[in-house]
């Protein structure tokens, strides 16, 4: 494991954790603003806030052993534009991507079940979103403040909580399935 608050505030430039690491801990690289690139290889869980506040974090790839990524993992990491989440998480938590204010690809692969709130706050980039049929929850504001999100897909039937696309000014086209009872 890379232990809670283990490089935060450091001065590393990138980093590659090998697959014999299975979880990385609470603010493990915590504003870490001269991070630019990191490799995970194994891990099955990123915590809260490990790598929030990274502002030049521009390339981050993670492993398909990924299943959990928790509150605050990403926040305010405003140099990434793509991420690519592994088949493998079923659990996007509360502001994970808040405010990646470059953000502008992210794919919610199949298994993905729970979307927190606030999970893609402020992501003002993204301009599509598909969200398929395995995701039962999503989180208030998740997509808050998505000011140039144009077209949300939704494959399934999910929960949503309160404003779930409040402040998405630009949002012209949501596909809804038939059986979708409460937005």
């Amino acid at each position: 494991a890379v232990g809670d608050g283990a490089f935060s505030n450091n001065f590393l430039r990138s980093v590659t954790i090998p697959s014999s690491v299975t979880s990385i801990g609470s603010t493990a690289f915590y504003e870490c603003t001269n991070l630019i690139y990191a490799v995970i290889q194994g891990a099955k869980s990123i915590g809260y806030s490990a790598f929030h506040g990274c502002t030049n974090l521009a390339n981050i790839f993670l492993p398909n052993s990924l299943t959990s990524i928790q509150d605050r993992a990403f926040k305010d990491c405003t140099s990434l534009i793509s991420v690519i989440i592994p088949e493998g998480v079923t659990n996007i938590s509360n502001h994970a991507f808040a405010y990646c204010t470059n953000l502008t690809t992210i794919n919610i692969p199949k298994g993905v079940t729970y979307i927190g709130g606030y999970a893609f706050d402020s992501c003002e980039k993204l301009t599509d979103i598909d969200i398929p049929e395995s995701v039962t929850f999503i989180g208030e504001w998740a997509f808050g403040t998505c000011i140039n999100l144009k077209t949300v897909n939704i494959q399934g039937v999910p929960i949503f909580e309160k404003s779930v696309f409040k402040n998405c000014e630009n949002l012209t086209t949501i596909n809804i399935p038939k059986g979708v009872e409460n937005i």
